[in-house]
Formats: structure tokens, sequence, C-alpha cells
């Protein structure tokens, strides 16, 4: 919303803003001193002064337009959280490592024993640079957007029914000539954004409201049934969702009603396949062959299948040993905590609530991987963040990490812009 007003106020307020570099706090800024400049001028008026004289005394206790803007500059300028970064740069310089004790799978599947560790370099390098565009671009506009975004998740499970390339059986992928691109955790993620705000407007005390709402959540998990292999994701969804509901609605209620109904999904999901449970086993095996530092013995890991990702955590313990694994699982920690706790100091409801949904998708992806390769569960269909193979999860990882930054930038903006 841009300030109109006097010639001179206006002047300078673009004074002041010449000195403030983050662009998007430029309006805020302006409708902030100008709400102030003008409650000075009333109070000069008051006391007997024309408008021309209290426009500039007030002007005038606002002091140097310069030395203004560099204070606010200080205020809302925008840097990185370099303690999200380096702890997802470890635990990407983790996956690889991983990958080069796996490199003899590479060599069997592949004929290449660096095809694993190429790879997850070329789509680090992709999410990268997908996590700059990302993180410099004005995240309120997403939220307008919301509609849109969700129409289009619909269109990409489409695509997907239409169009998909099994792997390991699980229907995720549809292949773009040599790129295979996973279009369900693509377009699960994007359901769960355009939710935050979509959700945020809904009239929640009104029965119209309530059932829009409810029917709106339930379409990804109807979409998830048709898909083989989805339970895991089909987890994610529901975890987040819940969360979601509640912090939307307050709704204590329906929040646990909506839960149950879920509850059942997730059953009818997980009776519609059979798991195999030859991964399952190696992983046990692997595990029960660990040592405390350092590889395990008795097991030769290229007895793993080509699917590595789902057993990437287990595998990493059995080369470099327990501590190396809790080591890793501190990190996790780390991340998962830390994420949440930034969210309470981002002052837009929006931006805050953004960043717990991807805070909560990226917590339930780890929980599952590690229950996974702990041997507790015996289903699988998740990427590990930044550790596990494959491509599109690891850019989506990346845009998901690049919005949780663009708000952190942001903190000190309103939801307007």
């Amino acid at each position: 919303m841009e300030v109109k007003g006097e010639e001179n106020i206006i002047k300078y307020l673009e004074s002041v803003c010449l000195k403030i570099k983050s662009k998007r706090a430029h309006n805020q800024i302006k409708e902030e001193l100008y709400a102030h400049i003008e409650e000075k001028k009333k109070d000069y008026i008051k006391c007997g002064d024309s408008e021309k004289i209290a426009e500039e005394k007030a002007l005038r206790d606002m002091g140097s337009s310069d030395i203004l803007g560099e204070e606010l500059n200080k205020v809302h300028k925008e840097k990185f959280n370099y303690r999200i970064l380096i702890t997802v740069a470890f635990l990407i310089i983790t996956g690889i490592i991983t990958m080069y004790s796996l490199r003899g799978n590479a060599y069997n599947y592949w004929g290449n024993e660096y095809f694993f560790i190429n790879k997850m370099i070329i789509y680090t390098t992709l999410g990268i640079g997908a996590f700059l565009l990302i993180s410099f671009f004005d995240y309120r506009k997403i939220k307008n957007k919301s509609a849109h975004l969700y129409i289009l998740s619909i269109a990409l499970f489409i695509v997907l029914f239409l169009f998909n390339s099994p792997v390991n059986n699980i229907n995720s992928w549809i292949n773009i000539g040599p790129i295979s691109i996973n279009v369900r955790d693509l377009a699960v993620n994007i359901f769960l954004i355009s939710l935050v705000g979509i959700f945020k407007d809904i009239k929640w005390d009104t029965k119209k409201g309530m059932i829009y709402g409810v029917i709106l959540s339930f379409i990804p998990l109807g979409l998830l049934m048709i898909l083989k292999y989805s339970l895991g994701v089909a987890i994610v969804y529901t975890v987040t969702l819940i969360f979601l509901l509640y912090i939307s609605t307050k709704n204590k209620k329906l929040t646990f009603w909506l839960m149950f109904m879920f509850i059942i999904a997730l059953i009818l999901i997980y009776s519609q396949n059979s798991y195999d449970n030859y991964l399952h086993n190696i992983i046990k095996e692997l595990l029960d062959s660990s040592v405390f530092i350092g590889k395990g013995t008795r097991v030769n890991l290229e007895i793993i299948p080509n699917n590595i990702s789902d057993c990437i955590i287990s595998s990493l313990i059995y080369s470099f040993g327990w501590a190396f694994g809790v080591l890793v699982l501190c990190l996790v920690l780390f991340l998962i905590i830390y994420m949440f706790k930034i969210s309470g100091k981002i002052c837009d409801i929006y931006g805050k609530r953004l960043i717990i949904i991807i805070s909560s998708i990226f917590a339930c992806q780890y929980i599952l991987g590690f229950l996974y390769n702990f041997g507790i569960l015996n289903f699988y269909s998740v990427s590990i963040p930044f550790i596990s193979y494959g491509g599109s999860n690891i850019i989506i990882s990346f845009l998901g990490i690049g919005i949780i930054m663009n708000i952190y930038m942001g903190k000190s903006l309103r939801g307007e812009y």
C-alpha cells in the first residue's frame, strides 16, 4: 500500500528509504513514519500552529533522514541465518560421505562407483540455485496465490496418474527425457504450503467454513490413497495438517475428530499394500553388525539393493560407527528445534505459520526415516532431507529451507506488501 501525503513528507520518506537496503520493507516503513509524522503534526496544530508550520516542526522532530535511514537499515537488515546453513552443509557432506562408502553398489548397478556421488553433487548444486532464487522472493506474495497453488497440486497429481514412471514399485515419478521428477512429494509439499494461506482466511467458526476446510484437507489424502506405497508421505501430510489445523482454528474438538478420521484413512492406505521385508532385514543385519566407532563387520555393503536412499542412515552407522550416527542425529535434532524456535521471532502470522509447517514436514521426514533405519518401521517411502540420494527431493528440501530463510530475513515485516 503506497503512502499518500504532502510533498515535503513524501520527499522525507523517500530520502529515508534510500538508506534502507531491504526494498520489501520500504512501504511498511513509509506507512509507520507517515503515521508518526501526522500524529506530531496534529499535536502542533492543536497548539495553534498553521498546517505548514506544524508540518515543518514535525519533520524537524524526526531528525535527519540520513541518520534515521541508517538506523532503520540496521533494524530491517536482511541476512542469512548461518546456523541453519552450516547444519544443512554438514548433513549434505554426511550424505556424500555415506555415498562414498556405498560406491561398490554404484559400480554394480551403474558401472561407475562415483555415480551416486556425482549425482548428489549435481543435484546439490541445483538445489543451492533454487535456494538462492526463493530466498530473495517476497514470500508474502505466496499467500494471495494459495488457491492457485492448491489447484496446481491437483493438476500435478493428475499428470502423475497419467504419466507416472514407477521406481521400485512406487508411483511417484514422471520422466521428462533423462530427468525423473518426484511429482508426488512436490505436490504434497505445495498442498500444505497452499493450505497455510487458505486456512488463514477461512471462517472456522461457521459451519460453511468448517465444511470447506475439511473438504480441502481430505482431497490430498484421497489422492495419496490412489497411489501405491504412499503411506510415509501420507503420514507426513496428516501429522503436518493436524498441526496446521490446530494453530489455524484453535478448535481442539475439531482437530481431535479430524485426527481420528485421518488415522482411519492411514490404516486404509497401509492395508492396501504389502511391504517387502528384504530391505528391512538388511537394515537389522547392518545395525547388529555395527560397532561404536569405525566400520562394522560380517556384512558386505554390496548386498544393499539399488534403492540405497531407504537405508542411508543404517549404512552410515555400519560404515562409520554408532558414534557418528548419534552425531548426525544430534545435528538433525538441532536443525528441527532451531527452525521451530526462529518462528517465534517472525512478526507476520502467515510467515510464522509457514515456518512451522515447513519445519513440521522436515521433522516428520526425519522421524520416519530414522525409525525405518533403526528397524522399528517396516514401511518407508519418504526421503531423509539433505542426506538421502534423490535429485527431486534434494531440490525440494532446498526450496523449503529457502522459504524459511526468506521469512527469517524479513522477520520484521508485517503481512502486507
